[in-house]
C-alpha cells in the first residue's frame, strides 16, 4: 500500500484516477461535505472501486464522479435511455434538494462499494437513501421526476430545468437561511490511496 495522494494536489489525483478509470483497482478517500446526507456523513472513507461506474444501479448505487478536477461523491439515480441523453447520467446527493445537472458518463470513475464512518473501524455499505426533512421528502421526488423526463428530451434542457428551480427556490432559502447552500452542496473528495489487494 502506498502512501495517501497529495490532497494540495487534486489535479495530479485526478489524472491518476482518470488513468485507473475500468481497472477494477479500489482505492480508499475521504469524503467532505454533507451532500450525502447520513447516507455517508462528513469525513467518512469511502472505498471505491474504479470501473467507471460498471457495477453501478440507478437508484441504487454512489459514483464517484470527476468533472475537471473536482470530484463529487453522490447517489446515481438515471442513465440515458433515449437517444439524445444516451452517454449522460444524473446524480444526487441524498441530503441535497435538487439532483445534479447531468454529466457525461465518461466523468463516472467508479463505484462507492464500502464506507466507514469518521473514528470508526468497521466499513459496511452504503445504505439506502433517507430524505430528512419536509421539503426533501415532498418536492425532492417531483423535482427528480420533472428532471428525468427533461433529460430524456435533452441533457441540456435538464441543465436549464435544474437552473430555473433552484432559481425558483432561492427565496425559500432566504427564509430558511439552515438550507442556504445544502440544497446544492457537494460531498468531495481530500485524500486518496489505493487499497492492498485482497
Amino acid at each position: 500500500m502506498t502512501e495517501p495522494a497529495d490532497s494540495g494536489d487534486p489535479a495530479e489525483v485526478a489524472t491518476l484516477l482518470r488513468m485507473l478509470r475500468r481497472t477494477a483497482a479500489e482505492v480508499e478517500c475521504v469524503v467532505q461535505g454533507r451532500s450525502m446526507g447520513t447516507a455517508i456523513p462528513d469525513g467518512a472513507s469511502v472505498r471505491i472501486r474504479l470501473d467507471g461506474g460498471a457495477s453501478a444501479t440507478p437508484e441504487a448505487a454512489v459514483a464517484l464522479l470527476l468533472g475537471g478536477d473536482t470530484f463529487s461523491v453522490h447517489r446515481l439515480i438515471r442513465t440515458g435511455r433515449s437517444p439524445s441523453a444516451r452517454g449522460f447520467v444524473i446524480t444526487h446527493g441524498d441530503g441535497n434538494l435538487f439532483c445534479d445537472a447531468p454529466h457525461p458518463e465518461a466523468e463516472l470513475l467508479g463505484t462507492v462499494v464500502a464506507f466507514r464512518p469518521a473514528g470508526q473501524t468497521e466499513w459496511g455499505p452504503v445504505p439506502p437513501s433517507a430524505r430528512q426533512g419536509l421539503l426533501r421528502r415532498t418536492l425532492t421526488p417531483a423535482f427528480e421526476r420533472l428532471m428525468c423526463t427533461a433529460f430524456e428530451l435533452s441533457p441540456g434542457l435538464a441543465t436549464a430545468v435544474k437552473n430555473a428551480l433552484v432559481l425558483a427556490m432561492t427565496p425559500l432559502f432566504w427564509l430558511r437561511p439552515h438550507e442556504s447552500g445544502r440544497g446544492r452542496s457537494t460531498s468531495r473528495l481530500v485524500g486518496s490511496h489505493p487499497v492492498a489487494p485482497r
